[in-house]
């Protein structure tokens, strides 16, 4: 698409009902190559599922903030959608919800600075919710 366009603008914007089922692959396919951007999601379908991989790339996103890296995009992209599901429609701690808004924040704004203790905290985020793959 990039390469028919003669201008610098590149985005993708959604709207609608997806539907519950449908959500989950589109976003997988979507974020696979999104390079940058905002990413808004307001998920209100109860029946929203939470997929283990989405989980497991939610900790790998958190490993690579803990680490002081930037997280892969896929991987950071599906983890932020996953840990907004979780946390829009089900009771959760206070860590996972500072878990989802870090990952929100990364995925909108690009890289983040982190202190020592932002990288700590972020290595204790990504235990909270490895805790949920097991």
């Amino acid at each position: 698409m990039r390469a028919q366009e003669h201008n610098d603008f590149d985005a993708i914007v959604i709207a609608g009902d997806l539907g519950g089922d449908a959500a989950e692959e589109l976003f997988s396919i979507l974020f696979a190559w999104v390079i940058g951007g905002a990413f808004l999601s307001s998920m209100h379908d109860r029946r929203c599922k939470m997929s283990n991989a989405g989980l497991a790339d939610a900790v790998n996103a958190l490993d690579a903030m803990a680490a002081g890296i930037t997280p892969n995009r896929a991987e950071l992209m599906s983890g932020a959608l996953t840990l907004n599901c979780l946390v829009n429609n089900n009771p959760v701690s206070t860590n996972l919800q500072l878990a989802a808004l870090g990952l929100d924040v990364q995925a909108s704004y690009g890289a983040v600075y982190f202190s020592d203790v932002g990288c700590r905290h972020a290595g204790k985020l990504a235990e909270e919710v490895r805790k949920l793959t097991r």
